[in-house]
């Protein structure tokens, strides 16, 4: 008797369950707010799904919620962001940019155009080979990330190739070494010599624990014959079928809406993620003892032994 009892009760509980786990009417789930991050022309704030919406449930709205006030970050903001959205500091991976544990094929893309002049281009040089320092996390035994750097002004240089300078110290030598030209600004030329040499077949890894990526760092508007910014934007839409895009912008990439708005269409989406901004090249030396400064920080830099 109290097995036909539990029976029937089972049977009456189990479709009101059923009914329950597979409703098609599911409303989406999502977390609170994140705090809010200062981003370049203003803050921006997320949320991620818990569960996505079934049948007729409510749909998710939106992730993202933006304040653009056209104010930009401080060096110590951008500092932040380049931690967690590029650099990779395993403490803050959540919600990068990129796979945290991947290894790179990172060509970094420099600006040595006349506006930037040999004195700046000397302190970059420091400020950029100190700068690969900081890379994280560190990858297991036997992984490692390699870098090409490839100057641009009026004629584009292949300076280094990523099986040309392996360890930490040849690649920060290296980039101490390179020569300043001075010219016009071929952005667009750079993008595609990327492209089509350096990320040409059988010379980057394409494996799927690489991440592809470029930095271009640079102080603003490009010109010369086919560099308009619609040439530089088709180049960067072409390359960013193959690599991920990050901008490190500076002078009149900071202080001219229309450079600045020409930038965030160079880089990957969300363009927030992928987009630095700094005012003068002397904040980067601020920028990396900010780095150096962080909580979070480690110098974790794992390159080929060589």
């Amino acid at each position: 008797m109290k097995l036909c009892a539990a029976l029937l009760l089972t049977a009456a509980v189990l479709p009101l369950a059923t009914s329950w786990l597979y409703h098609d009417d599911v409303d989406c789930l999502l977390t609170d707010w994140r705090p809010w991050i200062s981003i370049p022309g203003g803050f921006v704030r997320s949320r991620a799904v818990l569960r996505y919406p079934q049948g007729g449930g409510l749909p998710c709205g939106d992730l993202e919620e933006f304040n653009l006030t056209g104010a930009m970050p401080t060096t110590q903001d951008t500092a932040a962001n380049l931690d967690q959205f590029f650099l990779g500091n395993i403490l803050a991976a959540r919600g990068t940019a990129r796979t945290a544990v991947n290894k790179r094929d990172l060509v970094l893309l420099l600006d040595m155009s006349g506006s930037i002049g040999s004195t700046d281009f000397t302190s970059l040089k420091t400020y950029v080979a100190e700068l690969l320092s900081y890379i994280c996390p560190e990858n297991e035994m036997g992984t490692f990330h390699r870098v090409a750097v490839v100057t641009f002004s009026s004629s584009v240089v292949l300076n280094f190739n990523f099986h040309e300078a392996t360890s930490l110290g040849q690649i920060q030598a290296s980039i101490h070494s390179l020569p300043y030209e001075g010219g016009s600004t071929r952005t667009a030329d750079a993008i595609n010599f990327v492209r089509t040499q350096v990320f040409q077949t059988g010379n980057y890894r394409d494996e799927p624990d690489v991440d592809l990526e470029v930095l271009l760092i640079t102080d603003g508007h490009p010109n010369g014959a086919g560099n308009s910014p619609q040439d530089v934007e088709l180049a960067a839409e072409a390359l960013g079928e193959r690599a991920n895009i990050f901008a490190l912008g500076y002078g009149s990439a900071y202080s001219s809406a229309s450079d600045f708005d020409h930038l965030k269409n160079l880089v990957t989406a969300p363009w927030y993620k992928h987009i630095f901004n700094l005012e003068h090249v002397s904040d980067f030396e601020t920028m990396l003892d900010t780095l150096a400064n962080r909580p979070s920080h480690m110098v974790c830099v794992n390159f080929q032994q060589g």
